[in-house]
């Protein structure tokens, strides 16, 4: 994976396009610190691609939620525990 900082791309927008087209993926920096990446594509595979790429998404918040879960020792309550707390929410609305 190569890095491009947000300057380069600011000075010479077709030396990364030459890049991208190569690489497949490039990664943006921003006071050197990853900021974006740049992922080349198509018409063809541009609906597949935003599909994959809200789906990986998806699967890190679902990950991200997991993970809370098991630190705060939330995976541990039983199905009565979260209808419980389901009940305590709508009562609050």
């Amino acid at each position: 994976m190569r890095f491009i900082n947000v300057r380069e791309l600011r000075l010479r927008p077709g030396e990364v396009w030459k890049k991208l087209k190569v690489e497949k993926d490039l990664i943006l920096t921003l006071n050197g610190k990853p900021f974006a990446i740049l992922n080349s594509t198509d018409e063809e595979k541009l609906e597949q691609t935003l599909s994959l790429l809200r789906r990986s998404r998806a699967l890190e918040a679902m990950d991200r939620l997991q993970r809370y879960s098991k630190e705060k020792g939330l995976d541990k309550l039983t199905d009565n525990d979260i209808e419980k707390e389901i009940q305590s929410a709508r009562r609050e609305r």
